[in-house]
C-alpha cells in the first residue's frame, strides 16, 4: 500500500516545489494522494508479521497519524498564497514517508 503512495507524493512535491504552479492541478494530485494515504490508514499493521516491537508499532502509528496531518494542511496551503510554506510542507510529506517506509527494513547497508 505505501508502495502506490511514492509516486503520486513525489509528482505532487515536485510541483508544490515550483512557484506559481497550478493551484487545480496540486489540488488534484493531493486528492489522490489523500485517498492513496488512506488505504495504508486503513490497512491494518501485522505486527508479528514484520517482527514489530510495541516501540516499533507506536512509532509507525505516529508516523502514519502525522503524515494525514501533513496532507490535511497543504489543502489550505494550497488555496493560500505562501508559496514557501506549500514547498516546506510539500517536502515534509516525503519526509515523514521516507521514515514511514524505513520502519519496515534494515537499510543501514545501503549507505542511506
Amino acid at each position: 500500500k505505501m508502495t502506490a503512495f511514492h509516486e503520486p507524493m513525489e509528482e505532487f512535491v515536485d510541483l508544490a516545489e515550483k512557484p506559481g504552479a497550478d493551484k487545480a492541478k496540486l489540488t488534484k494530485l493531493l486528492e489522490d494522494l489523500s485517498a492513496k494515504w488512506k488505504t495504508v490508514e486503513n490497512s491494518p499493521l501485522d505486527a508479528k508479521l514484520f517482527g514489530f516491537n510495541d516501540e516499533k508499532v507506536q512509532r509507525y502509528t505516529s508516523l502514519v497519524k502525522k503524515e494525514r496531518e501533513i496532507i490535511t494542511s497543504l489543502s489550505d496551503l494550497i488555496k493560500g498564497s505562501d508559496q514557501t510554506a506549500l514547498a516546506k510542507t510539500a517536502g515534509a510529506v516525503k519526509t515523514t514517508f521516507s521514515q514511514t517506509y524505513m520502519i519496515f527494513g534494515d537499510f543501514s547497508g545501503l549507505g542511506l
